[in-house]
């Protein structure tokens, strides 16, 4: 019995000893029979208990980083300042004509009364200077935004950096026209003395143009033959059986066939309309253009029941405009092929020439 219950307690010791640390050499084997670790002591690992690391308790290994020395991560990339938005073009509630004449600023303020009290919405401003050149220099200031410009001021204003938005357009009632003998003859024909008043300007720039065509000099009209060409206005003129009519084109009408509209040597340029480079592109600006002289046109036009704007004023014509004026367009109509290089070159270039 004794026995019995003491090989009872050594397995219960045994279990509880194998419980804490694992199983070991077998019983009987230690120290005190010199071999293995002292008694109580741990095993080397790998002798059955897991092994050491860290603090020195048990357990499982934690794994290597797979690189012993990462790069550091870059810094993040400074955000891109945002696009700066492009500048807006400046918006227009009215436009302001330049004038150059006390004459015209009458006009323009009588044309904005007019509208005024009869409910008109003429989105217009008059601003008074003493000459064309000081309406240049006021658009170029943007003390004004549009001056007009006749045909010898061209280039003036192209030379300030302003350019041509709108044309007048003229329904002309009379014509400059070359008339010559009916029995002229081709030689006759590039001989022949031109009868012009030079002090007409219509005129002259139809003499020129005669001149350019039949291959003469235009800075020498020293031709003297002994045959005579009239540049005459259609208006004066009153057709005889034994002349004809010399075209711009080189062709010839005899009489009864005359369409002076069609058979002529007008050479002159149109009003134009001229405002500063960058507003040609600016849709404000070129649609309050189109709207401020569509309702001149529309509603201080030609069949206005108010008031003619086109018409003469304080007993002088052509002022601002000419009286014949029928519309505005975006195109220039070019008289016989007469454009605005072609124009300078009936002048031999010149722009300080009167005519």
């Amino acid at each position: 019995m004794f026995k019995s219950g003491l090989a009872a307690l050594i397995i219960v010791l045994l279990a509880n000893a194998e419980a804490q640390f694992g199983v070991g050499p077998p019983f009987g084997v230690g120290p005190q029979f010199g071999v293995g670790p002292p008694f109580g002591s741990r095993p080397p690992a790998g002798f059955g208990l897991p092994s050491l690391h860290g603090d020195g308790f048990p357990g499982p290994h934690p794994r290597p980083h797979p690189f012993p020395n990462p790069r550091p991560l870059p810094p993040p990339r400074p955000l891109r300042p945002p696009r700066p938005l492009p500048p807006q073009p400046p918006q227009f509630s009215s436009l302001r004509l330049c004038t150059t004449t006390q004459l015209e600023q009458d006009k323009c303020l009588y044309a904005l009364d007019i509208a005024g009290n009869n409910s008109i919405d003429l989105k217009l401003e008059c601003v008074q200077t003493d000459s064309f050149d000081d309406c240049l220099q006021a658009v170029q200031t943007k003390e004004a935004d549009l001056v007009v410009a006749d045909e010898h001021e061209y280039l003036k204003a192209r030379s300030a950096d302003l350019v041509p938005l709108l044309y007048a357009h003229e329904t002309l009632t009379s014509y400059y026209i070359a008339v010559a003998p009916k029995n002229i003859t081709l030689l006759e024909l590039s001989n022949a003395t031109l009868d012009v008043n030079a002090m007409d300007e219509r005129a002259f720039h139809a003499a020129a143009l005669f001149n350019l065509h039949r291959g003469h000099d235009l800075c020498d009209q020293a031709a003297e033959g002994d045959v005579t060409i009239q540049i005459i206005d259609s208006a004066d003129y009153d057709p005889t059986d034994d002349e004809l009519l010399i075209c711009a084109d080189g062709s010839v009408l005899y009489a009864g066939d005359y369409d002076y509209s069609e058979c002529n040597i007008d050479a002159g340029l149109e009003l134009g309309i001229f405002a500063p480079r960058p507003y040609d592109t600016n849709r404000s600006f070129t649609r309050l253009l189109q709207n401020v002289f569509d309702t001149l046109i529309n509603s201080l036009g030609q069949e206005s029941e108010v008031w003619n704007f086109f018409s003469d004023f304080q007993g002088t014509s052509d002022v601002i405009f000419k009286n014949d004026t029928s519309g505005f367009s975006l195109i220039p109509v070019n008289r016989n092929g007469v454009t605005e290089q072609k124009f300078t070159s009936l002048h031999c270039d010149q722009v300080s020439l009167d005519h």
